[in-house]
């Protein structure tokens, strides 16, 4: 009966490890928010999903200049003529 007393020891253990192993720290690999420690949350970071704190994350500035000025890519040509649709419009449908 020895035996079988250190199995079940080993199993309970083995249970204990995976329900309070498992949490990631910041920084860490998760699936889901319930992978992550309480206080973090499961986010996808450049191609991989990480443990974050709330509303943390890298660093982005979203305050950045405008270093160019908008510039007109091109300008009509004089002959130009606007497009007229109304020939195409009252043409008979062609069924």
């Amino acid at each position: 009966m020895r035996p079988r007393s250190g199995f079940l020891s080993f199993i309970a253990l083995l249970l204990a490890l995976s329900v309070f192993g498992c949490k990631q720290g910041e920084g860490e690999t998760c699936q889901i928010d319930s992978d992550c420690k309480d206080e973090l949350r499961c986010v996808l970071e450049n191609t991989n999903m990480v443990c974050r704190k709330p509303g943390g994350g890298p660093d982005v500035d979203a305050g950045a200049q405008i270093d160019a000025a908008p510039t007109v890519d091109a300008t009509p040509t004089p002959d130009a003529t606007p497009v007229d649709a109304a020939a195409v419009d009252a043409a008979a449908i062609d069924a």
